[in-house]
């Protein structure tokens, strides 16, 4: 099987280089690396160029000035439509890759061909590239539980609850390419969420239990990554406008792909949205008794931990 890379860049001078040389040192060599520049105004386009060049790499890699700004969600959609492998790999700027990112992810692909979609768990770094404590983030309290295999299919129900499909490591099957292009563009949805949406939605969604990339963390991630479990029950507005945008994708994904589930799986879907319906009034209106009783709510696809932050948040700024 062949693999490309898509990667868009924009004012990345600071640590594209990096993360374009763990690229080209995979010890499994990609087949296309297509990098897209959104009309960068610092060097990040020369800084790319030169490394094609000294590289000897043209006739792998490119790159491609935007004739206008698209915006990073768009220039990844369309330069995912324009990767030729059968598997396509997506790629921040400012990340670094282990060596062996590309060899693990395809050889998964490879050995289960009902996989479609599959990310991985990555280890967080600063801007030094020094490692960052995950708890201190608060971010294993939102990710999928990790079980004891290498690659883990991961559920409707867990997609739901946790609403994970970070683009900065993702690859997919080219097959469900055009679909997923079509899906994010219908409902205003952001790239990589649409291609977790997709994948899960033919119970064809993975992810690969060990970290194959060191995610950079700094005040530009575009995802706020950065914000400590401090930090976000401190920001009704920030909590507020999180659920306001889950509702937002479950209702498109409900219309999409309702009709596929289970008549058990919509009825919880359905119930999930007016959770987290709910708890936007509840906040909205500082119900500290109603959003405790929130907290009791047995249903798989609703994330407890996020409860917790809405009620926390509300205590704190009563």
């Amino acid at each position: 099987m062949t693999c490309s890379v898509v990667m868009t860049t924009y004012n990345g001078e600071k640590h594209i280089l990096e993360q374009l040389e763990s690229i080209y040192l995979q010890d499994r060599r990609v087949d296309e690396v297509l990098i897209f520049d959104d009309r960068s105004t610092d060097s990040t386009f020369e800084i790319v160029s030169d490394f094609i060049k000294n590289r000897k790499v043209g006739q792998k890699w490119k790159i491609t000035r935007n004739a206008t700004q698209k915006g990073f969600n768009e220039n990844f959609l369309d330069g995912m439509s324009e990767a030729s492998g059968d598997v396509i790999f997506l790629s921040d700027q400012d990340d670094v890759w282990e060596l062996n990112k590309v060899s693990e992810i395809m050889g998964g692909v490879e050995r289960y061909p009902q996989m479609l979609a599959v990310y991985s768990r990555k280890t967080l770094i600063d801007d030094n590239g020094d490692v960052i404590d995950h708890n201190r983030l608060g971010s294993r309290l939102s990710e999928v539980k990790k079980k004891n295999e290498d690659f883990q299919r991961i559920s409707l129900s867990e997609q739901v609850k946790y609403g994970k499909a970070p683009g900065h490591a993702l690859a997919f099957r080219r097959e469900i390419r055009e679909e997923i292009v079509r899906f994010a563009r219908k409902h205003n949805l952001p790239f990589d969420l649409s291609v977790g949406w997709v994948a899960v939605s033919k119970d064809a969604y993975f992810i690969l239990n060990k970290s194959v990339m060191r995610y950079r963390i700094h005040s530009s991630n575009l995802s706020n990554p950065h914000m400590t479990i401090a930090s976000r029950v401190n920001d009704i507005d920030f909590q507020v406008r999180g659920r306001r945008e889950k509702v937002r994708n479950l209702q498109a994904f409900m219309e999409e792909y309702g009709e596929t589930m289970t008549s058990g799986q919509r009825k919880k879907l359905k119930q999930a949205i007016n959770t987290w319906d709910k708890s936007i009034n509840l906040m909205e209106n500082r119900s500290l008794l109603g959003l405790m009783l929130m907290l009791f709510n047995i249903n798989p696809m609703v994330n407890r931990f996020v409860l917790a932050n809405n009620f926390l948040c509300i205590l704190r700024n009563h």
